[in-house]
């Protein structure tokens, strides 16, 4: 059977191609809800368990629901785990060749000022307990700690970590959990990520004798020239045999020419003078010489180099020194990056004398020491042979793109988070009382019944039409940007011509594209299609042109909101139906009729019921409502059965109470079976109370055939209050 893996990155995508279809312009439309006022369980084991079925995800879940509200991009975060800082806690460093990494504290979140900030660990100093917190400030502006041509920052504690974004006081208190904080996108940081870095040398074995290294202040008297080359003293008690130091990095610590580094070639003993060595410039040529003459204040350590070997697809060479604990019978105890290079796409690196294969197949990745030959290390009190143990240390590869260039990649976001508020009543939406005790998200729902008063923007437009919408015709509102040209175009043809040779339009414009097009005077004919074929200078349509222009203009119409008027109510007011998102303010036009018109105001079920209304598809109250003021006996109770027909027993519709309004006459239901009729009593089971007939009755706001539930939680109920909101958060896996 076949083998296979699905890497982490592979629920990342995914993640953030349902954050992104948020935000796109035909973006996709989620509403999280809350439903089902007559659950009952006062413990998780008492809540019943959702069913997967249709009728459970389809029927019952809309015949449930109460009030929904849309989601935008601000309520999602890809998530990951979450890992305070906690002192001496021993935290994981990123390894290239650790397959569980995504599943350790290989990052921290660190609480700083109004602000969390998250490292990545590149190094943990050989395992040991991390003491000192990262902090931003050190990061951004502690030159002590933090070079930025390092790419990362050190830590007293001998830590290294690489700043990877930031999260506010308001974005943590939203989205974090016990287990998992939200990604924030910093594009300044990632930017600023370099590709294929070497930023860490891991020492798997320390080895020991590496006897090549001393420490000095380098000053002005200890500069000797001979000839073209500079040759630098070093101090007394140093090697006399020539060629110790050779292949070694002198590297100034502090003091004038902080931070500067050189190769040592060679180093011999000059009676009269003492033992020097010749430097050079790390990549084997040019100046020996610092950017500075070095003085007193001048402090250098000299220690093994490292040289890491590569495939040659670098861009830039990294650098890298060994630090040698002389505790510890003189071994490697870390290697430090002088250079990180840039774009190595894998690297080779082997001591001169072991060669390490550290991945064991045709991807070689070696790392090696570079020091004397085993008798050049004399232990000079002795006169024997000092042979070195030969460390292993190899090159950890950074993500594709660097680290920091992608945090929900490199932390591992596979859960997202989704957060809605419901507040109150939603400003008169849905009483807030009762209670729910279930929570959903639903993908991309209609609206089943809108009402747009809108004003003709002209009464002449295309041939056989006066401006006057139709029932059942489809009508799109949307944006629209004008192309670089003027077109011709006339009534017998699909195709539209520009009328300048240097037409830009071609470069715009793809198949399937909406085009808007109108006359000269932009007052009389206008038409909306879709884009064919796309030629240099022409473009033809998906259907016959409504009207003929020689100097009509073209517009790219990106569509902003869509619907089919299911009612003609007057001249300037109709109803729609399968609703997807309308603004007032903005152009509509029928595609049938080609009536253009601006649209003045929207209503859903007659919540405001003027001329001025702006209904924005933020809230959504789903229940059935059923309205007379004038005509009530009794109270209804809240989660009481009701029904219509002769008795309980022969009932052509049953529905339960969520609230009664007695002051308004409003009567909300759920769980509606059967059909209510406006012309029939509606009985409580008791007989307590009846609204008598006639009555208005307007259906959820959503068209219950439509739309795809994509959550369903069932949970213990919450009640609530007028003088109180509900937050949801939900963690979603993938």
């Amino acid at each position: 059977m076949a083998k296979k893996i699905i890497p982490s990155e592979f629920k990342t995508n995914l993640i953030d191609q349902l954050l992104e279809s948020v935000s796109e312009p035909a973006n996709t439309v989620y509403y999280s809800f809350i439903g089902n006022h007559t659950s009952t369980g006062s413990t998780e084991e008492e809540v019943v368990q959702p069913v997967g079925s249709l009728r459970s995800l389809k029927t019952q879940a809309f015949q449930n629901m109460i009030l929904a509200k849309k989601l935008s991009s601000n309520d999602m975060k890809a998530m990951i785990s979450r890992y305070d800082w906690t002192e001496n806690t021993a935290y994981t460093m990123f390894d290239d060749r650790d397959q569980q990494i995504l599943d350790k504290n290989f990052f921290v979140v660190v609480d700083e000022a109004a602000y969390k900030h998250v490292y990545k660990c590149l190094y943990n100093n050989n395992g040991a307990n991390s003491t000192i917190k990262p902090l931003f400030n050190d990061v951004t502006y502690d030159q002590n700690y933090f070079e930025v041509s390092d790419n990362y920052y050190q830590t007293a504690d001998g830590y290294v970590w690489k700043y990877m974004y930031s999260i506010t006081s308001t974005d943590f208190a939203k989205f974090s959990t016990e287990k998992y904080i939200p990604v924030i996108a910093n594009t300044v940081n990632e930017q600023n990520s370099q590709d294929g870095s070497i930023d860490v040398i891991k020492v798997d074995f320390a080895g020991k004798f590496y006897n090549n290294y001393v420490n000095g202040r380098l000053t002005a008297e200890d500069i000797w020239i001979q000839g073209e080359r500079n040759w630098f003293r070093l101090p007394s008690g140093s090697s006399t045999v020539e060629g110790f130091y050779a292949n070694t990095m002198m590297h100034v610590t502090t003091g004038t020419c902080a931070g500067e580094y050189k190769k040592v070639t060679n180093s011999r003993l000059i009676q009269g003078i003492g033992v020097i060595v010749e430097l050079a410039d790390p990549e084997g040529a040019g100046s020996d010489e610092f950017s500075v003459k070095p003085d007193s204040t001048t402090v250098y350590e000299i220690s093994p180099l490292v040289e890491i070997i590569s495939d040659g697809t670098q861009t830039a060479n990294a650098h890298a020194r060994a630090i040698i604990d002389s505790t510890s019978s003189n071994s490697v105890q870390r290697i430090e990056i002088l250079t990180p290079g840039l774009n190595y796409s894998s690297t080779t690196s082997y001591d001169d004398e072991v060669v390490v294969n550290v991945y064991g197949d045709d991807t070689e990745l070696y790392t090696r020491v570079l020091k004397g030959t085993p008798a050049d290390r004399n232990n000079e009190s002795s006169g024997t042979i000092i042979s070195p143990v030969d460390a292993e240390i190899r090159s950890i590869l950074g993500p594709s793109g660097g680290h920091g260039s992608n945090p929900k990649v490199e932390l591992g976001a596979k859960n997202i988070c989704i957060y809605n508020r419901f507040e109150k009543d939603e400003s008169g939406t849905v009483p807030a009382v009762n209670s729910f005790g279930q929570f959903g998200i639903i993908k991309d729902p209609l609206f089943a019944d809108i009402e747009v008063d809108y004003k003709k923007i002209s009464d002449s437009l295309v041939a056989g039409s006066d401006g006057t919408f139709l029932l059942n015709e489809k009508i799109y509102q949307f944006n629209k940007i004008k192309l670089h040209c003027e077109v011709t175009c006339n009534t017998t043809s699909t195709l539209v011509t520009a009328n300048e040779n240097d037409a830009e339009h071609h470069g715009y414009l793809k198949n399937g594209d909406w085009i808007y097009l109108a006359d000269g005077n932009e007052t009389e004919s206008h038409f909306l299609s879709q884009v064919d074929t796309v030629g240099s200078n022409t473009f033809n349509l998906s259907s016959n042109i409504a009207f003929a222009s020689s100097n009509a203009h073209a517009y790219l119409a990106t569509i902003t909101g869509e619907g089919t008027i299911s009612e003609l109510t007057t001249s300037s007011k109709f109803h729609v139906k399968d609703v997807d998102r309308l603004e007032v303010n903005k152009i509509i036009i029928g595609t049938n009729s080609y009536a253009v018109a601006n649209v003045s105001a929207i209503d859903i079920n007659n919540r405001d019921g003027t001329s001025s209304a702006a209904y924005d598809f933020t809230a959504v109250n789903q229940m059935t409502k059923c309205n007379n003021a004038s005509s009530v006996s009794g109270t209804f109770a809240q989660d009481e059965l009701v029904y219509q027909g002769v008795d309980f027993d022969n009932a052509t519709m049953t529905a339960y109470v969520h609230s009664y309004d007695s002051t308004n006459g409003e009567l909300f239901l759920t769980k509606v079976v059967g059909k209510i009729v406006e012309s029939e009593n509606i009985k409580s089971n008791d007989g307590d109370f009846t609204m008598v007939a006639p009555f208005d009755k307007y259906d959820g706001d959503f068209d219950a055939t439509t739309g795809d539930i994509i959550y369903l939680q069932n949970d213990i109920p919450v009640t609530r209050e007028n003088n109180q909101s509900e937050v949801i958060r939900v963690i979603l896996e993938f």
